[in-house]
C-alpha cells in the first residue's frame, strides 16, 4: 500500500526547507505512483498532492519536468483529478512551461499534460443543483443555529464531489453566509461552516481566493485556537486547521484595501473621481504581485473595471487598473478578456498608450492562449468561466437572475449588462432569452446595488430595437423613471441613460404612480438591538430617531437612549449594553466621519464601541454608512484632549473589520432604512 509512501513525498513538496533537489524527487515517485491507476491517482489528490506540484511548476528546471511529469501521469485517463488541476491552476502553469523557450523534457510533458486536461467542467447533475440551493437558501434563512450547520454541513458533502460542484456553490453565493455562522453560530454550527470552507477550498484555488477575500482567515483562526474538550470543537478545530491550510497567503492590509476600493466601484453614490480613484489603487495594488492580482480578481473587480472602459471620464484608470492585473499574469488575463475587455480595449488604442500595452498582455482568447505545438498536439479549449458568453452560461445567468439569492442576483445584472456592452449580437441573445423583462423586474425589487446594475444593463440592451420594444412593453419607462429623477450616483445615471435612449424621457412624460411604501415584517420573536451614535442633536440623530420609532412600531426590540434622558443617561446605556451581551443581540452603529471618538463622557459611543469589542463572541455589530467617510475617521493624534496615541480609530480597524458588511443609509429615507434593519434583523430569532 503507497499510502504511507504518498503522504511523505507530499510532505516534502509541502516543506518550506525542502530543497529543489528534493522536491524533484519526490515529485518524480508520485508520477511513478500515479501509473499505478485511477485509484492511486485519486489517493494522490485526496492527499493534498495537486497544488504542491502545480507550485513546483515555477521552481528549478529539473523540478519543473518533473512537475509537470506527474500531472501528465495524474490527468491521464482521469476526469475527476483533471478538473482539480484546472482548478488548481496548472493549466496556467503547465502553458507558461510549454510557451517556453527550448525543446527540454519539461516543455514535452507540459503539453503531452494540456491534451490531458478537460476542455471545460461539466454542470453538476440537476440533483446536486437543487440540492445546493436548498441548503444555500436554508443558510439565508430565519432558520435556528442547528439547522443552519446542517445546510453547511450537505454543501461541505457535495463539496467533496469536486471542482464544479465547488464553484457552482462558490457562483451561488454560498461563501458568505458560511462566514458568517463561522463568526456568529454555535459550536455546532461553527464546526460544520469549517467543514464546508474546508472542502470548498480543497484543490480548488479560485475558491479559495474568494474565501480569503470573504474575511475567513480570521474566524477560521479563531475556531481552530479554541478551547474546549467536547467532539464539536475538537472537530472545529480539526477542520478550521485543514481549511486555513487552504488558502494561499496575501498580505492584510493588501486584502483590506481592495475590499475598500472594490466597494467603493459598486457603490452606486460613489463619484466619477471616487471610482477613478478606486481603479488607480487597485493597479498599484496589483504591482504588489500575484498574490494581490488573484486577489482582486476572486473579489469581482473585474467586470466593474472593464464595464469602466465604456464611460469616458473613467476609462484611463480602468485601463491602467487591467494593465497592471494582466502583467506576468495569464490566468487574470484569461479572466480580463473573458469579461470581454477586449473590444473596448481595442477602440481606445488611438487615444491611450496604456490600452495598446494592456492589448500585448492579453490572450486573443482563450483557445488562442494554448501553446503552440507539434501537428500532433491538439490543445482543448479552455474551460468556460462565468465571464464567457455562450448559450449554456446565459441560461445560467438568466435562471440566477430570476430565482437566485439578492447577492447572486446583482452579479447576474451585473454579468448581463457587461455582455449587453460588447455587441448587437449578444444583446439580441439577451433579449431573446428574456432578459429584458427580469432586469426591468429587478429595478422593482432588487437591491440598490442591483438597481444600477440592472439599469446599467437596460442602458446597453436599449441599443437594441426589440429589446428596446419590449423593455417599453414592461413598464420599463414608467420604472426607471423615479430612479432618473430622485436616484443617487450611478444607479440615477444609468437610468437617465436608458430613458434618453428609449426617447421617452422629456418634459411631457407622465411621471409614474408613486410607489407603495416600503413593506416591513413584524419584528415579533427576534433578538434585542441597540442603536449607537454620537448623540448631537444634529439632522442625522433626528433621523435615526424617525427609524428607531418606525421599528418599535413593527414590534421591533429596539434601544435608543432618550434625547432627555438627563441624569439617567448613563444608567439606560449601561443597562441597554447589558441587554445585548446577555441576549446576543446586534449593535446599530450609525457611522458618521466621526463615530468612536474619546470624549470625556463616560458613555459615549467610543464605550460601546469598545463594549463591542470585549463582548465580540456575544454582540453583533451592524455598520450603518451615512456619509461618504466609512470606515469612521474619529479625531486623534497628540494634539487631541482624550486620544493621542489614535486609540479610537484602533478601535474603528478592530470592530469594523473587512469580512463586516455595512448597511448604506444614504439618500434613503428613514422608512427605507428601517425596512432594511428589519430584514437583516429578521435573521436573528430570538429563540435560536
Amino acid at each position: 500500500m503507497p499510502r504511507d509512501e504518498i503522504i511523505r513525498n507530499i510532505r516534502v513538496l509541502d516543506h518550506p526547507e525542502a530543497d529543489d533537489e528534493e522536491k524533484s524527487q519526490a515529485a518524480q515517485l508520485l508520477a511513478s505512483f500515479a501509473q499505478g491507476g485511477e485509484w492511486i491517482q485519486s489517493e494522490i489528490a485526496e492527499e493534498g498532492g495537486l497544488m504542491p506540484l502545480v507550485a513546483l511548476l515555477e521552481g528549478g528546471p529539473e523540478s519543473k519536468s518533473k512537475a509537470a511529469f506527474a500531472l501528465r501521469c495524474l490527468a491521464k485517463d482521469n476526469d475527476k483529478v483533471g478538473m482539480a488541476i484546472v482548478a488548481c491552476g496548472g493549466r496556467e502553469g503547465l502553458e507558461a512551461l510549454a510557451n517556453c523557450k527550448g525543446t527540454d523534457d519539461g516543455k514535452d510533458h507540459a503539453l503531452e499534460a494540456l491534451k490531458l486536461l478537460p476542455a471545460e467542467f461539466s454542470e453538476p447533475p440537476k440533483k446536486d443543483l437543487d440540492k445546493m440551493r436548498k441548503q444555500i437558501e436554508e443558510l439565508d434563512s430565519r432558520t435556528s443555529d442547528r439547522n443552519k450547520g446542517k445546510a453547511a454541513k450537505a454543501l461541505g458533502d457535495l463539496a467533496q464531489q469536486g471542482a464544479p460542484t465547488q464553484q457552482a456553490i462558490e457562483a451561488a453565493g454560498a461563501l458568505e453566509p458560511l462566514v458568517d455562522l463561522l463568526s456568529w453560530g454555535d459550536h455546532f454550527a461553527k464546526m460544520n461552516a469549517a467543514y464546508a470552507l474546508r472542502w470548498l477550498a480543497f484543490n480548488n484555488l479560485r475558491v479559495s481566493w474568494a474565501m480569503v477575500v470573504c474575511g475567513a482567515r480570521e474566524p477560521l483562526q479563531k475556531l481552530e485556537n479554541a478551547e474546549g474538550a467536547d467532539d464539536e470543537v475538537r472537530d472545529g478545530r480539526i477542520n478550521a486547521g485543514a481549511a486555513l491550510k487552504c488558502l494561499p497567503a496575501c498580505s492584510e492590509d493588501d486584502l483590506y484595501q481592495i475590499r475598500m476600493k472594490v466597494q467603493v466601484l459598486r457603490d452606486p453614490n460613489s463619484s466619477e473621481n471616487q471610482m477613478s480613484d478606486a481603479a488607480m489603487d487597485l493597479g498599484d495594488l496589483a504591482l504588489h504581485g500575484a498574490p494581490t492580482q488573484l486577489a482582486i480578481e476572486a473579489a469581482k473587480a473585474l467586470p466593474l473595471l472593464v464595464a469602466m472602459l465604456y464611460e469616458s471620464k473613467r476609462q484611463s484608470a480602468a485601463v491602467f487598473a487591467l494593465r497592471w492585473l494582466a502583467t506576468n499574469n495569464l490566468r487574470v488575463a484569461k479572466a480580463i478578456v473573458a469579461c470581454g475587455a477586449r473590444e473596448p480595449l481595442t477602440n481606445l488604442l488611438r487615444g491611450d498608450g496604456d490600452a495598446q500595452e494592456t492589448l500585448k498582455l492579453l490572450p486573443d482568447d482563450p483557445k488562442k492562449a494554448e501553446p503552440k505545438a507539434e501537428p500532433k498536439v491538439e490543445p482543448k479549449a479552455e474551460p468556460k468561466t462565468s465571464g464567457e458568453f455562450n448559450l449554456k452560461q446565459l441560461k445560467s445567468e438568466m435562471k440566477a437572475l430570476e430565482t437566485g439569492s439578492k447577492t447572486v442576483q446583482c452579479k447576474a445584472a451585473e454579468q448581463l449588462g457587461s455582455w449587453a456592452a460588447m455587441s448587437d449580437e449578444k444583446r439580441a441573445a439577451i433579449n431573446k432569452a428574456g432578459g429584458c423583462e427580469a432586469l426591468v423586474a429587478l429595478v422593482v425589487y432588487g437591491s440598490e446595488d442591483a438597481k444600477w446594475h440592472a439599469a446599467r444593463a437596460l442602458r446597453n440592451l436599449a441599443n437594441h430595437a426589440e429589446a428596446k420594444e419590449n423593455i417599453l412593453k414592461a413598464d420599463g419607462i414608467a420604472i426607471l423613471t423615479p430612479i432618473a429623477k430622485h436616484g443617487k450616483g450611478k444607479a440615477k445615471e444609468a437610468a437617465s441613460e436608458a430613458l434618453n435612449l428609449l426617447s421617452l424621457l422629456d418634459s411631457e412624460a407622465k411621471p409614474p404612480a408613486e410607489p407603495a411604501a416600503t413593506s416591513i415584517p413584524s419584528g415579533a420573536g427576534t433578538r434585542v438591538a441597540m442603536f449607537s451614535a454620537r448623540f448631537d442633536g444634529g439632522p442625522i440623530e433626528k433621523k435615526f430617531r424617525q427609524v428607531f420609532k418606525i421599528l418599535r412600531d413593527h414590534h421591533y426590540d429596539v434601544l435608543m437612549v432618550a434625547a432627555d434622558a438627563g441624569e439617567s443617561f448613563g444608567d439606560l446605556t449601561t443597562q441597554y449594553l447589558g441587554r445585548l451581551k446577555r441576549e446576543e443581540g446586534t449593535m446599530l452603529a450609525v457611522c458618521t466621519k466621526n463615530y468612536g471618538e474619546m470624549t470625556d463622557s463616560a458613555y459615549s459611543a467610543h464605550k460601546e464601541l469598545k463594549f463591542a469589542l470585549d463582548y465580540e463572541k456575544f454582540v453583533k455589530v451592524l455598520p450603518l454608512k451615512v456619509e461618504e467617510t466609512y470606515p469612521p475617521e474619529p479625531a486623534g493624534g497628540p494634539k487631541h484632549k482624550h486620544d493621542k496615541d489614535f486609540l479610537a480609530q484602533s478601535y474603528i480597524l478592530s470592530v469594523f473589520k473587512p469580512c463586516v458588511v455595512y448597511l448604506d443609509c444614504q439618500g434613503k429615507s428613514e422608512r427605507d432604512i428601517a425596512a432594511e434593519i428589519a430584514n437583516y434583523l429578521q435573521k436573528y430569532p430570538a429563540d435560536t
